[in-house]
């Protein structure tokens, strides 16, 4: 779900409400009346413009004049907003909302009426109603005939393809909406943020085959690597659907870090990378795999690992032994096939052992993956049964 979204009805809630969630200034707007609060809302479109430091938009604010303040942004506004505050500005902002939910945050009924990237409420959108940066980029995926079912048929029997701008999904390119890849995307973008989801640029659903044993896999469309498709068995995923959002969110994690721009350089040589070589490109210096890999993996470990890039499952069940470190032998077969499994049993608090908690601690270390765990239990989806095959 945007955050535009949530962030209107906070800003309703926090001045419309008399909630005991709020701060004593929230209670005392909510006393006004309705009538002049109505039109204090409309006024109030200079609130805070001045100020310079975006961490005292956010600290020198009560709750109430900060969520009008926020929910004046734009999307992109408000993501950049995110991406400059400190960890406790971070944090406030989360707690305004969570403080602030008519719904507590524990419905996923309720949650789900606030996703706006969802295929099937998309499907009769039109490119007019996209911004002119989005029109560019769906112009650029349709000129690349990107939508192509060849790309996921040996797989299974495509259902529908839609290409994906700024983690809105667009109306089918190829077949017609599948309810399935609907609710399996729909399921993910509850919890994960834009910013996450944005270099997804196109969405694919398919039922699997006999001998298939992928519930989903993503893959780049261009040799630039700047187009990623994810796929999904939305059969074997409407059988199991907590596996396949435990899948999802692990090839969700291939996505985001290898993202040319900032995580991965493809025009470097395996050997002329000095961090490390994944088959594809060099990881960048502050790239996320990186720092993992300097946190959790060994030289030894390093040099078991395929020249390609490959998964090499026999060195991940010779390193998965009692009480090490990894979901399983597959989450130990390489750095990021590692770290992809980890992230996955952190946004849903699986059941894992505690040799874990210092990887789950990784994430805790960056504002944008705290706040896919937290959107997760939020909408009770740390309940679920979840499971890894373990060490």
């Amino acid at each position: 779900m945007t955050r535009r979204v949530i962030l209107v009805m906070v800003a309703a809630t926090l001045v419309a409400s008399s909630c005991s969630a709020g701060s004593d200034d929230v209670v005392s707007e909510a006393a006004a009346g309705d009538t002049e609060i109505e039109a204090e809302l409309i006024d109030d479109t200079e609130l805070n413009t001045e100020l310079g430091d975006p961490n005292q938009q956010v600290t020198g604010l009560n709750d109430a004049d900060l969520a009008r303040f926020l929910a004046e942004l734009s999307d992109d506004e408000f993501e950049d907003l995110l991406l400059q505050v400190d960890d406790g500005s971070y944090d406030r902002i989360l707690d305004v909302l969570d403080a602030t939910d008519p719904d507590g945050g524990g419905s996923n009924d309720a949650q789900a009426d606030k996703v706006p990237v969802s295929a099937a409420d998309s499907a009769a959108a039109g490119p007019d109603e996209l911004d002119e940066d989005a029109q560019a980029i769906l112009d650029e995926l349709l000129a690349n005939g990107f939508c192509d079912p060849a790309d996921v048929e040996e797989d299974g029997v495509v259902t529908a393809m839609h290409f994906v701008v700024k983690g809105q999904v667009q109306p089918p390119c190829s077949g017609e909406v599948d309810p399935r890849l609907d609710a399996a995307w729909t399921a993910m973008a509850d919890v994960t943020p834009v910013a996450l989801l944005s270099d997804i640029s196109l969405l694919a659903g398919f039922e699997g085959c006999d001998t298939c044993d992928a519930l989903a896999f993503v893959t780049t469309l261009d040799e630039d690597a700047e187009f990623f498709l994810m796929a999904i068995d939305i059969q074997a995923g409407a059988e199991d659907p907590n596996e396949l959002a435990l899948t999802m969110q692990h090839e969700l994690t291939h996505v985001f870090t290898q993202v040319p721009g900032t995580q991965l350089d493809i025009s470097i040589s395996a050997e002329k990378c000095t961090t490390y070589y994944n088959g594809s490109g060099c990881l960048r210096e502050g790239a996320y795999t990186w720092q993992w890999i300097q946190q959790f993996w060994d030289a030894e470990a390093l040099a078991s690992i395929p020249a390609d890039g490959d998964v090499n499952e026999e060195a991940g069940e010779a390193r998965c032994v009692t009480d090490a470190p990894y979901t399983g032998p597959y989450g130990a077969s390489s750095p990021e096939e590692d770290i992809a499994e980890v992230f996955a049993a952190y946004v849903f608090d699986v059941d894992v052992t505690t040799a874990l908690d210092e990887k789950f601690a990784f994430f805790d270390e960056y504002p944008e993956f705290r706040e896919v765990r937290q959107r997760a239990e939020a909408l009770g989806r740390h309940d679920a049964d979840y499971s890894f095959e373990g060490c």
